[in-house]
């Protein structure tokens, strides 16, 4: 018979089953506060309907919301006014690394491109078939590179002194196009 008994509730005044309505006491204090502002009766000794509870979260939701909103009016005016100034905007690296290089450099990162492409490979295959085939079935009787191609060698050779300091010479510049980035990033 406990269940049956009814209390009121302290804003609408509705005689409520106990299970229906919410102890005072259990009420978050900034709802409290919402709530006296309303009834200056109320009491922390007494009951509130689920209803009426729910109308004054909603009230306290309400007003924080509006509060936030009026704490980032300036926050939102200074994020626009930021995004229509275009000196904060980043300047890309690459651009200016690239206008920085020389004539030379230019030539020694296209021609470090094109060392490390199938391209290459398979033009350079071509030309060291080329090379043996003239020189051991088409040009049998005066061949002028005869077998063990040492002329072939020496080209080859020459073409490795040339190609591995430019490739250097790029790898080393790839490197500070990314530190530069990276320091960018930083």
């Amino acid at each position: 018979m406990a269940d049956q008994e009814t209390f009121p509730c302290q804003i609408c005044g509705i005689q409520k089953r106990k299970n229906d309505l919410v102890p005072a006491e259990s009420i978050p204090a900034s709802i409290v506060d919402i709530i006296t502002k309303e009834h200056r009766e109320w009491s922390p000794e007494g009951y509130i309907c689920q209803a009426d509870l729910n109308r004054f979260r909603i009230q306290y939701v309400r007003d924080v919301v509006e509060k936030g909103k009026n704490e980032y009016v300036p926050l939102e005016g200074t994020v626009n006014n930021g995004m229509t100034v275009e000196d904060h905007l980043p300047e890309n690296d690459n651009v200016g690394y690239e206008k920085g290089l020389t004539f030379g450099e230019h030539i020694a990162d296209a021609l470090a491109s094109f060392a490390g492409s199938w391209i290459f490979l398979g033009v350079f295959a071509g030309m060291l078939f080329l090379w043996v085939v003239l020189n051991s079935f088409i040009l049998l009787s005066r061949p002028f590179d005869p077998y063990p191609y040492i002329l072939l060698n020496l080209v080859l050779s020459i073409i490795a002194a040339i190609q591995a300091p430019v490739i250097i010479m790029s790898q080393h510049r790839q490197a500070v196009r990314d530190r530069l980035h990276a320091e960018h990033d930083f």
